[in-house]
């Protein structure tokens, strides 16, 4: 299971109003305008004097290095404390910075202490970074219905990454009783609203009857959401679901377009199937020398049996012509390495 990447914010805090009088707001006015220097002279004072938003947003300033150098160790004590004092995004800033080991070193018990604090708050990212920890067992001993708890509670302000994230965890039971229903609320609350992989995750549940019958009318409608914003493995689901035929008749040429277009993104279980259409001449004419090529990128990619195949093909061809598609393969590897994808075991042709 994928978590969400914890993301820092130190973007200094502006106000809208048109006349700013005070000498925060005169600070931050200067700071949102470029005037690092100015708004520095304005803001220190102020966070001597226990300002905590003028120490948050001189801390932001240091640690950015807007001033030409940056200053963590600076930074991190006016963060730290503002954050005695309360300051919630002080707090998710140390929860980072010790995370992350950015400008302090990596201390996971001082992140899991900031990130409960600005959580407990309200904030948003704090509380999924929390759950993240949870999840993990970084800086607390690992509880999958504590990171639930907080994965819950940003999903309640719309924070999508943790709906998804929920979604899952309601999907696998893991340290929650497993429940489809809520699982499928927290994905649709998301996938509507274009939620990739939740979408794909979506199609799966339906298509393997996850709470209620097996649906792959509906799992390939959505499916086709997240293959039309390019998920390779949706658009290798879609196009078994062609190659099946869910109704009964297979559809192969259509499953060769997606099968093409998911072997595009790299995932080898559709370089595999490429393989058998072009070798059967299924949907496509036979081509004894495009099934070995294709079987070649699969066995490349770490799948199993297209090594067997790629064994079966070779019989059918003369040395040249093996020789010939090997190089076809070796061709489209490099030419198509820069596409997204995942890896699984990539290596390069060398067998």
């Amino acid at each position: 299971m994928r978590w969400v990447t914890l993301l820092l914010t130190l973007i200094v805090s502006m106000n809208s109003a048109v006349a700013l009088a005070s000498p925060l707001e005169n600070g931050i006015k200067k700071a949102s305008e470029g005037d690092f220097k100015t708004a520095v002279e304005l803001l220190e004072p102020l966070a001597e004097k226990g300002n905590s938003d003028a120490q948050y947003n001189l801390g932001a300033i240091y640690y950015s290095g807007r001033l030409g150098v940056a200053n963590p160790a600076k930074a991190i004590k006016l963060f730290n404390t503002a954050a005695e004092a309360g300051h919630v995004e002080a707090a998710h800033n140390l929860g980072y910075i010790f995370y992350m080991g950015a400008g302090a070193k990596q201390d996971l018990t001082l992140a899991f202490k900031w990130f409960s604090q600005a959580a407990n708050a309200g904030h948003i990212e704090s509380q999924v970074s929390l759950a993240t920890l949870y999840v993990n067992g970084q800086g607390v001993t690992k509880d999958i219905s504590k990171a639930a708890y907080w994965f819950e509670r940003a999903a309640e302000k719309d924070n999508m990454q943790a709906a998804y994230n929920l979604g899952i965890i309601f999907s696998s039971g893991e340290g929650v009783e497993k429940d489809y229903q809520k699982a499928k609320k927290w994905l649709l609350h998301v996938a509507e609203k274009g939620h990739v992989n939740a979408q794909f995750y979506l199609g799966n549940l339906y298509l393997n009857g996850r709470g209620e019958k097996a649906n792959p009318i509906v799992a390939k409608q959505w499916y086709k959401k997240a293959a039309n914003a390019g998920h390779a493995e949706a658009q290798y689901a879609i196009a078994m679901l062609d190659f099946i035929g869910i109704d009964g008749q297979p559809d192969y040429e259509a499953a060769l377009a997606m099968f093409h277009k998911s072997a595009n993104g790299w995932d080898r279980n559709a370089q595999y199937y490429l393989g058998h259409q072009y070798y059967y001449g299924l949907g496509v004419k036979k081509e004894v020398m495009e099934a070995y090529k294709w079987f070649d990128l699969a066995a490349a990619n770490g799948h199993s049996d297209a090594h067997y195949m790629r064994s079966i093909v070779a019989h059918h061809l003369t040395e040249k012509q093996v020789d010939t598609a090997h190089k076809n393969a070796l061709e489209w590897f490099d030419s198509n390495h820069d596409n997204p994808h995942k890896h699984y075991d990539l290596k390069p042709h060398s067998h």
